[in-house]
């Protein structure tokens, strides 16, 4: 008995049951283009909520300056500072912004597709019974 891959003929030949679904870069695609379209559909209520959420952390930030102002009133130093704040978060402009994760989703995704290609171009073509028998 060899052990050659020539010896036997069905070795040419790809599993027909065996899919692009078998793949883990399909999911990897597949998963990453959901989380991205969750992303964009959440996106807006994560704006608003967020930036409610930096506003009460930068009123609290304030207020705890105003006070050390008061009480320290040698530190002239701080007081500039207190024009020189950010100002408040909005939805468009917040600390945590999500642009960046999007930016992950989409790279992951890009890759996962030239993955996808290069395991589609790589493997060999299916093999039909009448090409087989002639």
């Amino acid at each position: 008995m060899s052990s050659l891959p020539s010896d036997n003929p069905q070795s040419a030949i790809r599993n027909p049951q065996s899919g692009v679904t078998d793949s883990p870069w399909f999911w990897v695609l597949a998963f990453s283009l959901m989380a991205l379209a969750a992303l964009l559909a959440i996106g807006p209520k994560y704006g608003r909520r967020q930036a409610g959420i930096e506003r009460k952390y930068q009123a609290r930030e304030r207020i705890v300056e105003q006070r050390e102002a008061r009480n320290n009133p040698e530190r002239d130093t701080r007081k500039n500072q207190l024009a020189a704040r950010r100002p408040y978060a909005t939805p468009g402009d917040t600390l945590v912004p999500l642009w960046p994760l999007a930016v992950l989703l989409v790279v992951v995704a890009l890759f996962a597709i030239y993955m996808l290609q290069r395991a589609g171009a790589s493997s060999p073509p299916v093999h039909s019974r009448e090409d087989s028998s002639s």
